[in-house]
């Protein structure tokens, strides 16, 4: 059985690929391996990078076992520890002169 882990920080992901040779005879013992074992095998070998922790894994469903070569993927989040502070622009806006090219009269003035 090999397993690798791949980050892909520019994504925010990172994905764990399994590798399973098949059995060649009934008395080899049986490798089977659904979620609860994934999530054990990642938590005791897999270390973030130090800008991210694990997040949930995307598609948690999928199993895999020796009756066949296979090969499985496993998709999970990473969530950035320091979030980017966004940076946002008030453009000020100039005063418009009036339209109005004389001044209203007052009722004093008439």
């Amino acid at each position: 059985m090999n397993v690798t882990f791949k980050d892909d920080i520019k994504n925010n992901c990172m994905k764990m690929t399994i590798k399973i040779e098949k059995r060649k005879f009934v008395r080899d013992e049986r490798v089977s391996l659904g979620w609860p074992q994934i999530k054990k095998l990642v938590s005791e070998s897999y270390n973030p990078p130090s800008t991210h922790t694990l997040g949930p894994c995307l598609n948690p469903g999928q199993g895999i076992d020796n009756s066949d070569d296979q090969l499985r993927e496993w998709n999970f989040e990473l969530l950035p520890k320091f979030k980017q502070e966004e940076t946002s622009v008030v453009i000020a806006s100039a005063k418009k002169p009036s339209r109005r090219k004389t001044k209203k009269k007052t009722a004093a003035e008439k």
